[in-house]
């Protein structure tokens, strides 16, 4: 809890908050016993459980203590109370040096706040202490031009980063990573993201501010004196050129990135030999090239000292407006309305948080647009009182029904289809701005089926500070009891955050190679942020790391389990269920869901209970059971009604669809495609339509109309290449080439087969890839390339190793079956289909013996199992009729057929 005014720590008297962070607060206070000002710098007490955040604290009380310098702001004590953790520190009154810059510097004003920040790092560096996150925002400048150097949070021993004592050595250890600029190396830790000290960030750990570090530390490189100098220099630079930022033309975080990486300074003329020269050599791209921070110190007196200079004192001039009582780190003020009228009347409802709009002019944020989005989104599913609408959901949403909306606000018409798209009550819409203080304002207001309410406020000078509050504001107002829970869904560290927001809106836009980087260094500063784990590891999923994915999810897991976070736990589970029937494990899938259902239902959590059973009754159904998997997905298609979720509403009517056609059963199949397809036409969800279609097509496929599933195969396959969905079109080129084939047409089938198993192979869908090699295999036997069918029957096999998936080892085991019997190689045909019958019978099974059979010379026998196979509903093909006359004709004469099917078959006799 905030403290008040008049309480006591200690010997402290509690005045005024000063300002307000992610990891806690500062206060002016007053020391009774020695009489004095101090600031009073507390962590949250729900914080001191993450051993990370606590560690830090503490460590820059370890710091300060080892340093007593004017130009440092001074540790007076360290307190460890049961109620929380208190730094005692000297009270700096005055303003940020980026607010002075804002107001710009003369050139001895430059050079005289540079020196002092350099002697700073003189006297640190003696010490063995590295800073590591110098910038503007950590420096103070008093009333009287005293620069103090704040937020020793990050600093370091010399020792515990680079284990070298040497320049040499230190180049000696980096030289081969300069040379090299491998882009993938950014940022990553290789095979390690953490360490197992909490209070230690290895050698490949992104630390500091982007824009003033080093090229090792952008590199994950190892950390030394050198780094800070490097920081110096970009500050020094932009103090003797207001108004010019040391990158230049930078439009995004991953440009900045490689320029910071590089050491590519944009060139600017200071008209001083001198200074050119010392930022040369403060700004050189190898450590070891650089100046030492002594050096910096005597040259820059040397050129403060210059007798034709003509030199002002510092802030001179009397204008300037002091700033008092700013807090002594760089903890920030964050101002929100504090108004509490609920966001819709019902007890539960459902908001969509719509894509931020940035309107700061700056366009390196672009990543906030989603990614900003996706950080609020998951402070405000803390709230009970609400289901918040995923933020996949609402962008896909967003370009179907208003793709203009990025550059302006929805229309009337807009905002209804969108409520009615999402099945929303609320509708959030956000807009950032910045003043000319720095300071990040975020508005947003909740839009209704009938208002657009006034909009509300949460301001700070950190993005992702503001984007907390606006998350706690909206909690608040739909279940104010859940308000306290928002707070552990955020990282306590700021980076942390923004690097998270950062790799959210990559993974929208450039995928998840260029997203793990993001959240591999937002763990490496923060190792308990767990929604970022989960991040990188379905980024880790997506580029088919599948042993890392998993690795990861466990460790999420068992820290969510450890901090008793049932949520997450829940939510790592359905991710682990949903995994694993890609992997065909079923049994995993259905023992992780039935635990997450557990959980959920002891939450009260309605919509992670209907996903939970979602992912039970996909395993029963991959698993023969289809009664209880009808039951499941009967139960949470309810759930999703009553949620008035209509995205889910449309998956579990797909899903009973897919049961229908198991049975088979055309009728209830159709009826339930048909709800799907409603719900989607409802909502303008082409995605889901899509998939709807590429059922229905499978309907008609089974009633023999063949023409027509073909047609509403080609639409879809066109709908999932409109929208992007690559994942459908798989499917959908497989199941076409099949309704080709079915039609007779060869040339067109195989061409489908082949794109749909390439695509497969891209996207690391090993069940799809698997099967359609083996549709391959058998195209290839029936056009009488045996050599080809053996090729692709080989890599069906290979393919679907491990896969433990008993309905596509059925599959390949028929297709190697047909190119056997085609190649006469029938003991081998035997083996395969009795491998294949380990799994229920069907159609095919039958079909592939009544072959067998007739390659044997056992015409009646064959006749008798192909009217078998007929006989059953599955879908019924042009060749197997053609088939069909042909074993009549031979169970009738006792010899070969003279009707012409599938080429000639061997016959052993």
């Amino acid at each position: 809890m905030p403290l008040e005014p008049g309480m006591r720590i200690g010997r402290i008297r509690v005045e005024a908050l000063l300002g307000s962070g992610g990891m806690g607060e500062v206060y002016r206070g007053w020391d009774e016993k020695l009489e004095r000002a101090v600031a009073l710098k507390v962590v949250h007490s729900d914080k001191r459980l993450n051993a990370a955040m606590r560690a830090r604290f503490l460590r820059e009380a370890r710091v300060l203590s080892r340093l007593d310098h004017p130009n440092i702001c001074r540790l007076y004590d360290v307190l460890e109370r049961e109620d929380g953790d208190y730094l005692v520190l000297e009270l700096v009154e005055g303003t940020t040096l980026r607010a002075r810059m804002e107001n710009g510097l003369s050139k001895s004003e430059a050079v005289d706040v540079a020196l002092q920040v350099a002697r700073v790092l003189a006297a640190t560096h003696a010490r063995g202490i590295v800073h590591r996150d110098l910038k503007p925002d950590n420096v103070m400048i008093t009333a009287e031009g005293v620069v103090k150097v704040l937020d020793f949070g990050l600093a370091r021993a010399t020792d515990e980063i680079t284990g070298v004592a040497t320049r040499e050595s230190t180049r000696a250890a980096t030289q081969i990573d300069f040379d090299s600029d491998d882009a993938e190396k950014t940022a990553v830790l290789g095979s390690a993201m953490t360490t197992t000290d909490p209070t230690h960030t290895s050698a490949g750990s992104l630390v500091g501010t982007l824009h003033y570090m080093s090229p090792e530390q952008a590199r994950g490189l190892p950390i030394s004196e050198a780094s800070d100098v490097y920081s110096l220099g970009i500050l020094l630079y932009e103090l003797l050129a207001p108004g010019r930022r040391a990158y230049a033309n930078v439009e995004s975080m991953n440009d900045l990135l490689l320029l910071v990486r590089r050491a590519e300074i944009a060139p600017h003329d200071l008209r001083d030999r001198a200074l050119s020269a010392l930022l040369r050599r403060m700004l050189a791209l190898h450590p070891a090239d650089r100046a030492q921070a002594d050096d910096v110190v005597r040259e820059l007196e040397r050129i403060r000292e210059r007798p034709a200079r003509v030199r002002r004192r510092v802030f001179a001039t009397a204008a300037m407006m002091i700033i008092v009582g700013l807090i002594v780190s760089a903890f920030f003020v964050s101002r929100h309305l504090a108004r509490t009228e609920r966001l819709y009347a019902n007890a539960h409802g459902r908001i969509a948080i719509l894509p931020f709009r940035n309107e700061t002019g700056d366009a390196s944020l672009r990543w906030i647009e989603s990614g900003l989005a996706e950080l609020v989104v998951e402070g405000a599913r803390r709230a009970r009182g609400a289901d918040v609408v995923p933020m996949e959901t609402v962008t896909r949403a967003i370009r179907l029904i208003a793709p203009g909306f990025s550059r302006g606000s929805l229309t009337t018409t807009q905002r209804h289809a969108l409520l009615t798209s999402l099945g929303a009550d609320a509708l959030i819409a956000p807009v950032v701005t910045r003043d000319n203080e720095g300071k990040y304002t975020i508005r947003y207001a909740a839009l209704t089926p009938d208002r657009a309410e006034t909009p509300r406020s949460a301001t700070s000078t950190v993005l992702v500070e503001a984007a907390r509050q606006m998350s706690v504001d909206l909690v608040q107002r739909i279940d104010p009891a859940s308000a306290a829970a928002v707070r552990a869904r955020y990282s306590l560290d700021s980076v942390a955050n923004t690097l998270y927001a950062m790799g959210a809106q990559e993974m929208r836009t450039r995928g998840p190679r260029v997203a793990a980087h993001y959240f591999t260094v937002c763990l490496d500063r923060d190792p308990e942020f767990l929604a970022a784990k989960m991040q990188l590891a379905d980024c880790q999923k997506a580029m088919a790391d599948n042993a890392g994915a998993v690795k990861l999810l466990d460790e999420t897991l068992a820290q969510a389990r450890k901090r008793n976070d049932r949520e997450m736990v829940a939510r790592g589970l359905i991710t682990r269920a949903r995994w694993a029937i890609d992997d065909s494990d079923y049994a995993v899938t259905e023992q992780s869901g039935r635990e997450a259902l557990a959980i959920a239902r002891a939450l009260g959590d309605q919509d992670l209970v209907g996903r939970a059973l979602g992912a039970i009754g996909n395993a029963m159904w991959r698993t023969g059971r289809l009664d209880e998997a009808r039951a499941h997905y009967d139960e949470g298609l309810k759930i999703f009604v009553a949620l008035r979720n209509p995205q889910q509403q449309a998956q579990f009517y797909n899903n009973l669809g897919v049961l229908a056609d198991s049975v088979p059963d055309p009728r209830a199949a159709a009826e339930n495609y048909e709800k799907a397809a409603a719900v989607a036409d409802r909502i303008n969800d082409r995605y889901i339509a899509a998939t709807v279609l590429g059922n229905l097509a499978g309907v008609y496929a089974q009633k023999g109309d063949l023409s027509r599933a073909e047609r509403t195969m080609r639409r879809q396959v066109a709908l999932t290449r409109e929208i992007g969905d690559t994942a459908s079109e798989v499917y959908g080129l497989g199941n076409l080439g099949l309704y080709l084939w079915a039609q007779g047409k060869e040339a067109e089938a195989v061409q489908a087969t082949r794109d749909g198993a390439a695509l497969a192979a891209k996207l690391g869908n090993r069940r799809v890839e698997t099967v359609l090699l083996s549709n391959l295999a058998v195209a290839e036997t029936k056009l009488g390339n045996l050599a080809a069918a053996r090729a692709h029957s080989a890599a069906a096999l290979q393919k679907g190793a491990g896969l433990n998936d008993p309905e596509v080892e059925r599959d390949v085991q028929l297709g190697l079956a047909y190119t056997q019997i085609r190649d006469g190689r029938l003991s081998e045909a035997a083996r395969s289909i009795q491998r294949a019958e380990t799994w229920k019978v069907n159609a095919r099974c039958l079909l592939m013996r009544a072959r067998l059979a007739y390659a044997h010379g056992e015409y009646a026998r064959a006749f008798e199992l192909i009217r078998k196979s007929k006989e059953t509903e599955e879908v019924w093909l042009v060749q197997n009729e053609q088939m069909y006359r042909a074993f009549e004709e031979s169970a009738r004469t006792g010899r070969p057929a003279t009707v012409k099917f599938e080429g000639q078959l061997a016959v052993g006799g």
